[in-house]
């Protein structure tokens, strides 16, 4: 009996000092400023929740939902679709994805609308151009705000 508890001790004791000689844990993972690798570029993918500056379709969200409502062919579908895409450096979109459309036909007629879309302001953070995370509902059919300077669709 008194050997099961001496091996028992033994194992605990030795996985617990294991545990604390590695400290997986103690890096800082709060967030950071940005920061450039070596190679001097940066293609990390940024939230849009928390950059500087975010990307903006040239003409602004009205210009946006101007040039969706004119290129969207079935324009008898009515309901909200959610995209995500990533603003590259350059403007141009990609990993172009339909988080929620129904029927699915109508999400596959959103990604060929934005594959079309002309180039995007990019993102900035700290001055530089960043890659950006961005999703968006889009309401169709799109009707627009009565006020010139209106940014978002009217909404129902």
């Amino acid at each position: 009996m008194k050997t099961i508890f001496k091996l028992l001790f033994l194992v605990i004791g030795t996985s617990y000092a294991t545990a604390q000689g590695s400290d997986k844990f103690s890096e800082d993972y709060t967030a950071k400023p940005y920061q450039e690798n070596k190679e001097g570029n940066d293609d990390r993918i940024y939230a849009a929740n928390g950059i500087e500056k975010l990307p903006e379709f040239p003409g602004g969200l009205e210009a946006f939902y101007r040039f969706v409502g004119r290129q969207y062919k079935p324009s008898d579908f009515k309901g909200k679709i959610i995209v995500s895409f990533i603003v590259e450096k350059t403007g141009a979109l990609s990993e172009i994805k339909v988080l929620r459309a129904n029927p699915e036909s109508a999400g596959a007629e959103m990604v060929r609308v934005l594959k079309s879309s002309p180039n995007w302001i990019p993102a900035k953070q700290n001055n530089k151009v960043v890659r950006c995370a961005y999703t968006i509902p889009i309401t169709l059919p799109i009707v627009l705000s009565d006020k010139k300077n209106a940014s978002t669709p009217k909404s129902k």
